[in-house]
């Protein structure tokens, strides 16, 4: 039994959804001469790149990626990202997507356990994270994540629609001159089971290797310093009219916030007034400690989802009070993307963030510049 809207109001929503997280305005939706050539080799790009969310500033648009996202918006395919390393999980989620994270020492799940007000811990962690430095001044904001990309193609008739798991890791340089080169590496299909497979589908045609260079956030690379410290006005800085938030205010702030610290390269001050301002929504609960997926020790908060099947959850370094990263989960069965609850259906793992100089921006005869 699922809890979903009917099939047209709920598509109705996934589009204007993606065209929003990808920057899409009036004014984007004509397309450049050639664009369509790329729009099924461009898919996958599009689709491993973390969503932002409809709030003004702070995000990574890729015109290429928007080009198409506007082409392709009444065929959108069912995606989700979704770390390759180890973890710990629980053994009820279904077989095509990662188990849901548990509480440490024998806990139960994390979205089971959040019971707790999230104000406290997150204050705690704020005052933490005020006391972080800003490491070194390099010129160069480098961001890494690591993820799967769970690509899925739609049914055929009575066939039904089939996904593999793809290992991505992204390496971003947000340049000086606000610029945003991103490099990923892509791994061989995998299949639910985990072992690979040769099944052909819209990830078959994406390159192993893909290196690009476009033009980053409108606000530039300073965008972060901009951005008052008092956590009133800041949530009114990036979400500017709560109105637009799918599923309300405080899972906009959330994406925001995880949208920031994959982009930027986030000074203690500011990383303290985020967290402070995650502190005053009354909706964040604290689940307790858990592993992440990459093997650290991480406070796990949840939150509510961008609808009222999802949840997302909030990973944070107990001890620094830094930024891990964030997953969102299925929390009732989906007839849409054929997954049953509780399921995770995206994970963004933040690996590294720091500033480089100039000199370890990799060499850029190797780019194709957008």
């Amino acid at each position: 039994m699922t809890d979903e809207p009917d099939d047209t109001e709920h598509l109705t929503r996934e589009v204007r959804e993606l065209l929003s997280r990808h920057g899409v305005r009036s004014r984007d939706l004509e397309p450049r001469p050639g664009e369509a050539q790329r729009a099924e080799s461009d898919l996958a790009r599009i689709v491993a790149t973390r969503p932002s969310p409809v709030v003004r500033g702070g995000t990574v648009r890729r015109r290429a990626e928007k080009a198409f996202v506007v082409l392709t918006a009444a065929a959108v395919l069912a995606v989700a990202l979704v770390v390759i390393r180890p973890f710990t999980g629980s053994d009820t989620a279904t077989a095509s997507t990662p188990a849901v994270l548990t509480i440490r020492d024998g806990g139960g799940s994390v979205v089971d356990h959040a019971s707790v007000a999230g104000s406290d811990e997150l204050a705690r962690l704020a005052a933490l994270a005020a006391r972080g430095t800003s490491g070194t001044a390099g010129a160069v904001q480098l961001t890494v994540r690591s993820s799967w990309l769970l690509a899925t193609d739609e049914r055929t008739g009575k066939a039904p629609a089939r996904s593999v798991l793809v290992p991505v890791n992204s390496e971003q340089y947000f340049q000086s001159d606000g610029t945003v080169r991103t490099i990923e590496r892509r791994g061989s299909p995998l299949d639910s089971d985990g072992f690979l497979t040769d099944a052909q589908g819209s990830w078959s045609d994406v390159e192993p290797t893909t290196d690009e260079t476009f033009d980053g956030p409108e606000e530039g690379p300073d965008y972060p310093a901009s951005l008052s410290k008092d956590p009133s006005t800041l949530a009114g800085q990036l979400v500017p009219d709560p109105a637009e938030c799918a599923g309300g205010l405080t899972v906009c702030l959330v994406i925001a916030t995880s949208s920031l610290h994959y982009t930027y390269v986030i000074p203690p001050r500011l990383a303290s007034a985020l967290l402070t301002m995650l502190s005053q929504r009354t909706d964040i609960r604290f689940a307790g400690l858990t592993t992440d997926r990459l093997g650290r020790v991480a406070d796990a908060f949840v939150a509510p989802g961008t609808d009222r099947t999802r949840a997302t959850i909030v990973l944070v370094d107990p001890a620094t009070g830094a930024f891990l990263g964030s997953e969102e989960v299925l929390t009732k069965d989906s007839g849409q993307l054929r997954l049953r609850a509780p399921a995770v259906v995206e994970f963004t793992a933040l690996q590294h963030s720091r500033r480089v100089p100039e000199s370890a921006v990799p060499d850029t005869s190797t780019t194709t510049r957008y």
